[in-house]
């Protein structure tokens, strides 16, 4: 009988050991893209978990390139919502998530280029769709592989006295500021 007892005890402990408690559930999250420092720009965000399939999102863009005779200042904030299509919430399966988002953007840039003479500050303005897909490690890590479209305004003026060549210049040298532009990359997050 001790036997027994001893073999149903030491189960007993084993299960108990082995037990671990539910990983937390996160609903919000830091956002960074590396990336886009190597263009001279930092971008950090923040994600906020709604309802099971549904989060707000947004994002800061702060850009500061300089060159002797040129620059770009400025910030873009953009915001969107995003949808997941597919995905788990259970930590201990690591599943991709995909998702959309549809999201909108505002910013203020202040611009000289060496062609130009005087700088000019404008607004810009826009919006977009987004699709990724997301995966979640080590429960609070989260890597985005994302692809986007928007079309971008802005109320940039090609400086009176510049001939049409000087203004292709600088959209060759600088499309990114109206028009339609595709964009992607890779971002990280971390969650809590």
């Amino acid at each position: 009988m001790k036997k027994i007892l001893l073999i149903i005890s030491i189960f007993a402990t084993l299960g108990v050991a082995g037990q671990t408690d539910a990983p937390k559930h996160h609903k919000n999250a830091l956002i960074f893209i590396p990336h886009k420092i190597f263009y001279s720009e930092i971008a950090i965000g923040y994600e906020r978990e709604l309802s099971h399939n549904k989060s707000l999102y947004a994002l800061s863009h702060v850009i500061y390139r300089e060159e002797p005779k040129s620059f770009d200042k400025g910030f873009v904030q953009s915001v969107g919502l995003k949808n997941y299509i597919s995905g788990s919430n259970d930590a201990y399966q690591v599943q991709p998530e995909l998702y959309f988002m549809p999201y909108v953007q505002f910013g203020s840039i202040d611009l000289k280029k060496y062609f130009f003479d005087t700088h000019q500050n404008f607004l810009t303005w826009g919006g977009g769709f987004q699709i990724g897909l997301g995966l979640t490690i080590l429960d609070k890590v989260g890597i985005n592989l994302y692809f986007a479209g928007e079309v971008e305004f802005s109320g940039f003026r090609v400086p009176d006295g510049l001939s049409d060549s000087t203004s292709d210049l600088y959209y060759y040298d600088n499309p990114g500021w109206q028009g339609v532009k595709p964009k992607g990359g890779i971002e990280f997050s971390y969650k809590f």
